[in-house]
């Protein structure tokens, strides 16, 4: 039927699955076939044992480091209480994430990477609690990042403002866990357990309207998550540099008039002496 290429399978299934021509049991029945030849061919490719265990190795190494870490993160702040600054309870907030992402989002990526994405034994709650869950932690870390560089902003730029109490950063990042929940919500709706000759946990669109939807939904996201954190971290932290650069060049210029004053101050001493 195909090649080994991943171009003429991916071109193949879009033909079945998206053809208008075939109704609903045709579909069904070729795209059976479709997997079929799909898995022997993936099985007669298959990733090496030791590249595969290796990768085994570091994605747990990377799991642990990143508990670690963030747990680490998480005592120190919560122990001192000269720690819990407005600043630092951003970092906490941004380390909670870490660590749910690396107890509970990353056992989730792990079990698709050791099954290969196939046979999905946890049932349709945890397919969609999985999907969603990771959607949140995504917009929580690049929310907190931002309340971080704007935070940091504020400190340098207006060192005698106002920048709120410990309270309303506590505030904001109970806002921050329900606005994320609140956007990551759809891909619950898209989340499914597709039956092609394997169980698969995948994001699936049913129809022309629901895959408008998806799209629409993933263009948003995309803002939401990457584009605009990214613009706004840019700026603000642009903004710290050419801060920190004025005030270096401030700082010189003020200590080479002090230096050229104590120059003719010493000069007019001499000049002073008989």
């Amino acid at each position: 039927m195909c090649d080994t290429s991943a171009s003429c399978y991916s071109s193949l299934y879009k033909s079945i699955n998206f053809s208008t021509q075939l109704n609903s049991s045709k579909r069904e029945e070729l795209l059976s076939i479709f997997w079929e030849e799909f898995e022997e061919s993936r099985n007669q490719s298959k990733i090496p044992t030791v590249l595969f265990a290796t990768t085994i190795i570091i994605f747990l190494g990377m799991i642990l480091f990143g508990a670690f870490g963030s747990s680490l993160v998480i005592y120190v702040v919560l122990r001192k209480r000269s720690m819990r600054t407005r600043g630092n309870l951003f970092i906490l907030n941004l380390a909670i994430s870490d660590l749910t992402l690396c107890l509970i989002t990353q056992p989730f990526n792990l079990l698709r990477l050791l099954t290969g994405n196939r046979n999905w034994a946890l049932g349709l709650f945890m397919c969609k609690f999985s999907a969603m869950f990771q959607g949140t932690n995504i917009f929580v870390s690049t929310i907190s990042i931002t309340a971080i560089a704007i935070d940091r902003f504020q400190c340098i730029i207006y060192p005698t403002a106002n920048r709120g109490s410990n309270t309303t950063a506590i505030k904001v990042n109970y806002i921050t866990w329900i606005t994320a929940f609140i956007l990551a919500s759809p891909l619950v709706y898209f989340s499914r357990i597709t039956e092609m000759n394997h169980l698969q946990c995948t994001e699936k669109a049913d129809n022309p309207t629901t895959q408008k939807f998806k799209l629409f939904y993933s263009l948003a996201a995309l803002i939401i998550q990457y584009m605009t954190p990214l613009v706004i971290v840019t700026i603000v932290y642009y903004r710290i540099c050419l801060s920190i650069r004025d005030r270096k060049e401030r700082a010189i210029q003020k200590f080479a008039s002090h230096k050229l004053f104590e120059l003719i101050m010493i000069h007019r001493m001499i000049n002073m002496n008989p």
